[in-house]
């Protein structure tokens, strides 16, 4: 039976070639708008996969900001490692449910594509809380709806196919829960987005 970690680890090569083009390109800079980077914010790119984040991370952060990309999967660090360096830049092969970092230490964290992958979700997001700055962000956000992403996820090969993202209901129950304040929720065709601010 596969783990999370190993399917990750046979998928990077092919995620690599996958999110990369014009149409990644201009969907990744439109939504970094989102997430109100300022220079000099320390910035957790949360299951960076290959590093697609990075150079729009580091460009929104300035030479005085810090971007550390976590994932989980080596391949995936590795790719990323490869294509990006920088003197502010972090890469970390790390579980984002038990980070090697003190608390109060991110003024923002994204989850592109991770948060359905979660597999304990409400521990994630007390992880998350600890590691945020006090009204620090968090953003939960992907490229497509729920619905579709969830429909994509239940064709995987297990345990990937109970990978989904939950009803809004839920979601924000979920959030509230972990002591965070909802300032953004998006469910769409082309955008699920969640911002959220550390009480």
């Amino acid at each position: 039976m596969m783990s999370r970690k190993e399917f990750f680890e046979n998928v990077a090569y092919e995620w690599e070639q996958e999110h990369s083009g014009a149409d990644s390109h201009q969907r990744l800079l439109e939504l970094v708008e989102r997430f109100d980077l300022q220079p000099g914010d320390k910035v957790l790119d949360a299951g960076c996969g290959t590093g697609r984040l990075v150079p729009y991370l580091l460009k929104a952060v300035g030479q005085t900001g810090l971007v550390v990309a976590a994932d989980f999967a080596s391949q995936m660090i590795e790719i990323a490692r490869k294509k990006y360096s920088a003197p502010n830049l972090m890469f970390l092969q790390a579980d984002v449910m038990e980070m090697p970092i003190a608390d109060n230490f991110f003024d923002r964290i994204i989850l592109l594509a991770l948060f359905p992958h979660l597999p304990e979700k409400a521990r994630a997001l007390k992880e998350f809380y600890r590691l945020l700055k006090p009204v620090g962000q968090l953003f939960i956000a992907h490229t497509s709806g729920r619905e579709e992403i969830n429909d994509f996820h239940a064709r995987l090969v297990y345990p990937l196919c109970e990978d989904f993202l939950p009803e809004e209901e839920q979601m924000r129950k979920l959030i509230l829960s972990a002591n965070f304040e909802i300032l953004e929720f998006v469910d769409d065709s082309n955008l699920y987005f969640v911002a959220c601010r550390k009480k």
